[in-house]
């Protein structure tokens, strides 16, 4: 007899919930300390700037967990409220309970098992590659050890696809217990229920592979979006050049020229706008009285992918009589 009273299966459902996005937020800290160790840089030169974590007084491995939690937990909201409902066709509240717990289980293993496979998947597609292969991917500048940040690039990848996966397979799991306790009636039952559900995920493997390509297809501006997105990347890489040939020392009237001629657009700022804190950040090895101003310049909003896009900003700064003291660079990427 299912119990009517409180907490129930409602309240076991909202548990689940908040379960659900718990796990997820530590099953990302644990996956991002793995991935760290494969490819530090992975956070040091683009994690670290995408979450603001660049306090150098707080130990990396603190900084990689806050990465991953912060990352991944949101994805335990849509895990949560999908694998709890098949909760709701156990015969009572305890077993529903049961059921649920070990279906959290299931899918953070099923998704570290994933991102592992993906992990192995980059080392085996990266044993010969060719960074021009990856023109889609962010690559940061000064990074050391290629291969590694691209291994870590496919694990990451491979993670959000075993956390989609698991749904299906968690669904899967709670059908097969429930055919378990009901004998040979609900083993049909559960027989028809996996026919159809393979079948549907045929249809969405489908549909997923030729989704973009049919976007691009029926979306009128796809066109404009891929010439802007050509325009910034031709804009970053020129930037990028010309600001690798300008050496401290260089009179700041000079630079403005030089931006003024090939078309970029930038703010002067007077350095008594920084924080102290914030200055420490961009022009380390600088008294603040040294510094007359700063100029800042870049792209931004380059789409790198689907979901993320790059910006690209650099800050000049001058002492009072014009002359360039350093440059910062900020390189950083955004999305969900």
């Amino acid at each position: 007899m299912t119990q009517k009273h409180w907490p129930g299966k409602l309240g076991e459902y909202v548990l689940h919930l908040g379960l659900a996005v718990l796990a997820s937020g530590l099953f990302g800290a644990l996956h991002d300390q793995i991935s760290y160790s494969v490819s530090s840089e992975y956070f040091t030169l683009f994690k670290f700037y995408q979450f603001d974590l660049l306090d150098g007084r707080l130990p990396e491995r603190w900084r990689v967990a806050n990465v991953g939690f912060r990352a991944s937990w949101w994805m335990g909201i849509p895990l949560g409220l999908l694998t709890g409902l098949p909760g709701f066709m156990q015969p009572t509240a305890k077993q529903m309970r049961r059921a649920l717990l070990q279906t959290i289980v299931l899918i953070m293993s099923f998704t570290l098992s994933v991102a592992l496979l993906g992990l192995g998947y980059g080392y085996l597609q990266t044993i010969n590659y060719h960074i021009a292969d990856y023109q889609g991917w962010f690559i940061p500048a000064g990074l050391q050890q290629t291969r590694q940040y691209l291994c870590v690039g496919y694990m990451h990848e491979a993670a959000y696809l075993g956390g989609l996966l698991a749904i299906p397979v968690a669904w899967l799991y709670q059908f097969w217990l429930l055919a378990r306790e009901g004998g040979e009636k609900a083993q049909k039952r559960y027989r028809r229920l996996l026919k159809g559900l393979m079948g549907l995920a045929v249809i969405g493997v489908s549909l997923s592979l030729w989704g973009k390509q049919l976007y691009q297809v029926i979306n009128p501006t796809h066109a404009e979006i891929m010439r802007q997105t050509e325009i910034k990347k031709r804009q970053a890489s020129q930037l990028e050049t010309l600001i690798a040939g300008i050496s401290p020392g260089t009179d700041k009237n000079q630079i403005l020229g030089v931006l003024h001629t090939q078309g970029f657009e930038f703010n002067e700022q007077n350095v008594q706008t920084l924080k102290p804190a914030e200055f420490k950040l961009l022009a380390s090895g600088y008294k603040l009285e040294q510094v007359g101003s700063y100029i800042r310049v870049g792209v931004r909003q380059i789409q790198v992918d689907f979901l993320f896009v790059r910006s690209l900003e650099y800050r000049l700064f001058f002492d009072k009589q014009g002359k360039l003291l350093s440059i910062k660079t900020s390189d950083w990427l955004s999305g969900p």
